[in-house]
């Protein structure tokens, strides 16, 4: 439909066309009550993806209001709908934030009656990325140990969180960033005796570090 496929565009008022149309909508969903023109899960998702692709500072803030709406309109969130705010969160320097959504997630599965979806490796890759951000060697070692945490679920079971080279990227990146180029060395190592396939981007990072 329309609002989906502003959502899908990455020119600079995309989600400006999908922010209006995402409001008309909702409006008069809250108005004639009609079903079918109810907001489902998918225009939900993609409404926060778009933030999330936008160079707005207030990404995060605007992500989290669509979700706390799809509560609102009985959507259950789904784990695509965490990681897109994960997403906004890590281009709005809501670094903080993110960790402890994950945590969140982690710590709910715990709970015979979790509400939370189950996190997967790409929520794990996003917050990881979100903390190469910030280019500090304290970052990077909480990066590395998210990489472990997830590569442990992986082989206590859970397929779902295998580490793959997006979520190494970050990791090398930001061992790179602050000048541990011996660090990022180690995880390229990782990923190849783990069977992960490094690309050029990895092997970049590093040469240019040294």
């Amino acid at each position: 439909d329309v609002l989906t496929a502003w959502t899908r565009l990455k020119s600079e008022n995309s989600v400006d066309h999908a922010e209006a149309l995402y409001k008309e909508v909702c409006q008069r969903y809250e108005s004639t009550r009609l079903e079918k023109i109810k907001p489902d899960l998918t225009i939900c998702n993609a409404m926060m993806t778009a933030y999330a692709r936008s160079k707005r500072e207030n990404a995060a803030e605007k992500a989290k209001e669509i979700m706390d709406g799809m509560h609102q309109l009985d959507i259950f969130p789904d784990v695509i709908s965490y990681n897109s705010l994960l997403n906004a969160m890590s281009k709005s320097n809501a670094t903080l934030e993110a960790e402890t959504l994950l945590r969140e997630m982690l710590n709910d599965q715990q709970n015979p009656s979790n509400s939370l979806p189950k996190p997967n490796v790409i929520t794990f890759s996003t917050v990881i990325n979100a903390l190469s951000y910030l280019k500090s060697e304290e970052a990077a070692v909480r990066a590395q140990a998210l990489l472990e945490e997830a590569w442990k679920l992986y082989e206590q079971g859970d397929e779902t969180m295998r580490p793959n080279s997006f979520t190494y990227t970050p990791i090398i990146s930001g061992w790179c960033s602050v000048g541990k180029p011996e660090k990022a060395k180690e995880a390229l190592k990782e990923m190849v005796e783990r069977d992960v396939t490094p690309n050029a981007f990895h092997y970049n990072y590093i040469i240019t570090a040294f």
